[in-house]
């Protein structure tokens, strides 16, 4: 797991297969501690990162999240759309254009991914 959290930052495929491989992982019913573990671990890696690192790892951390979604049950995945709710949403920004102090700037691959997120939380 700590293998593919740290490939969630490096550019292309590579991302997109530990993206994959984590939310398999972490969608299995016996994995329930490990997805809590994952979710506090992207909560503490995406306040830690700033400047170029953000900028590929924003968007492996999304587009996990929205394969959890995804491939997960609703039941197991309902307590935890809340808190997951309140920080896309705090990612977006309030919409009034400004999006360089969201945290997602010009980085649409993110724009994308958090709102994908935020469909299939809602």
């Amino acid at each position: 797991m700590r293998l593919c959290q740290a490939y969630l930052q490096h550019p292309g495929t590579v991302r997109e297969m530990a993206a994959l491989l984590l939310a398999r992982l972490l969608t299995r019913p016996d994995m329930a501690a490990a997805l809590a573990d994952f979710l506090q671990w992207q909560q503490q890696a995406l306040a830690a990162a700033s400047g170029p690192a953000t900028v590929f790892l924003l968007p492996g951390v999304l587009q996990t999240l929205a394969l959890i979604f995804k491939f997960g049950r609703r039941e197991q995945l309902l307590p935890l759309s809340p808190q997951l709710w309140q920080q896309v949403a705090g990612l977006l920004g309030d919409g009034s254009g400004s999006s360089s102090s969201s945290g997602l700037g010009s980085n649409a691959l993110a724009r994308k991914l958090a709102v994908k997120l935020v469909q299939r939380i809602g």
